[in-house]
């Protein structure tokens, strides 16, 4: 029996992460702890609130025979960051978690921002880790909008690598940051 285009394509494995409904985009937070199953899932950013996700360990229990080699995820942004007036709505991912003694991995790659406000100028900027980072963050102030695309994986070596494009809004930072 053939089949069908449709039952042979690619297709995501789409979660979607809203607003918690507070009604208050500066005090609602989602928070997601990404678990072994969530491995290639793509999350749509529908919030204007904030967001934090926690990876999962890059080197993910090879004592207990589980191997991260492969282990990645997408982000895309569809909806803007609200702009509050005290510019605290923030998207992070983090590699802190309790389980793993080292308490965190790195962060290492590239993110291509571009400025969503002066998008005629053509002002595009690079930034890369500088592996020692272990969360990329964003907020309202330094910017995501709608457009955003991230793309994360590990090769199983204690480290997450990023490809990534932002579409920036205030004033354009790198989202790469190391919490202690």
């Amino acid at each position: 029996m053939a089949k069908n285009g449709f039952t042979m394509s690619k297709r995501l494995n789409v979660e979607s992460i809203t607003d918690t409904g507070s009604g208050n985009a500066a005090s609602d937070l989602t928070t997601r702890i990404l678990k072994l199953e969530d491995c290639g899932k793509t999350f749509l950013m529908a919030t204007s609130g904030n967001v934090s996700m926690t990876l999962p360990s890059a080197s993910i229990n090879q004592a207990h025979g589980i191997e991260a080699s492969g282990w990645n995820i997408e982000v895309r942004f569809t909806k803007d960051a609200a702009v509050a007036a005290d510019n605290n709505i923030s998207f992070q991912i983090n590699t802190k978690y309790a389980e793993v003694a080292s308490n965190a991995d790195n962060i290492d790659g590239l993110v291509v921002g571009g400025d969503k406000e002066a998008a005629a100028s053509g002002e595009v900027s690079f930034f890369t880790g500088s592996g020692t980072n272990n969360q990329i963050f964003m907020n309202s102030s330094t910017g995501y909008a709608k457009g955003t695309h991230l793309k994360l994986y590990t090769t199983g070596d204690g480290t997450w690598h990023v490809d990534g494009t932002a579409l920036m809004t205030g004033t354009i930072a790198t989202p790469f940051a190391t919490e202690s």
